[in-house]
C-alpha cells in the first residue's frame, strides 16, 4: 500500500504510478487537474485551520465521512494520491488518516513516525485528524500521535513524498 503526498501542481508527477483514487483539497472551489486514471476521486473544500475560525470553513464530519468513505474502497492494489494547495498539512493529515484506517494493526504513532520521516516539512492538520480520531474510534490516540512529532521543519519549496505502509 502507498500514499503519494503532494501539493497539486505536482499531480502530473505522480501519474506514472497510475494511483487508483486521488484525493484533493483546496481553500476555495478551484478547479483541480483532470485524473482519467483514478478509479475515485474527491475533492473537499475547506481552510487549513486548527480550530474553528470566522469567516474561514473548517474541516468537518461531513469531509472526513467523505474521507473515509473513500478510504474504504481503496485495496492498496495501486497507490492513493492524496494533494492540496500545499503539500504541508491538509493532504499529510488525509494521509494519516486514511494510513490509520487502512492499517489498524499499526499504531497511529508508528504511522505518525513513518510520515515525520517521509515528510520532514510536514504538519499534519491536528482538527482534521481529530475529527478523523473520533470517527474511527481511536480514543484520541491518532490526535496524540500527531502532536508527538510535532511542527515539521520550515517550508523551502513544493515537494512531493511517498508513505509505504
Amino acid at each position: 500500500m502507498r500514499l503519494l503526498v503532494g501539493p497539486l501542481g505536482l499531480l502530473p508527477g505522480f501519474v506514472p504510478e497510475r494511483p487508483s483514487h486521488l484525493v484533493t483539497v483546496a481553500s476555495r472551489d478551484r478547479p483541480v487537474p483532470a485524473a482519467p486514471w483514478a478509479a475515485a476521486q474527491l475533492h473537499l473544500t475547506f481552510h487549513d485551520i486548527t480550530a474553528p475560525t470566522p469567516g474561514l470553513c473548517a474541516p468537518g464530519r461531513d469531509d472526513v465521512e467523505a474521507l473515509l468513505a473513500l478510504g474504504r474502497s481503496w485495496t492498496g492494489e495501486r497507490p492513493l494520491a492524496v494533494l492540496c494547495e500545499f503539500g504541508i498539512s491538509r493532504s499529510p493529515a488525509i494521509a494519516f488518516i486514511l494510513a490509520c484506517q487502512a492499517r489498524p494493526d499499526l499504531a497511529p504513532d508508528a504511522i505518525a513516525r513513518g510520515l515525520r520521516a517521509a515528510a520532514p516539512e510536514s504538519t499534519p492538520n491536528r482538527l482534521l485528524i481529530g475529527l478523523a480520531d473520533a470517527a474511527l474510534g481511536r480514543d484520541g490516540a491518532m490526535v496524540a500521535a500527531a502532536a508527538a512529532i510535532g511542527r515539521g521543519a520550515e517550508y523551502s519549496g513544493p515537494a512531493s513524498f511517498r508513505l509505504d505502509l
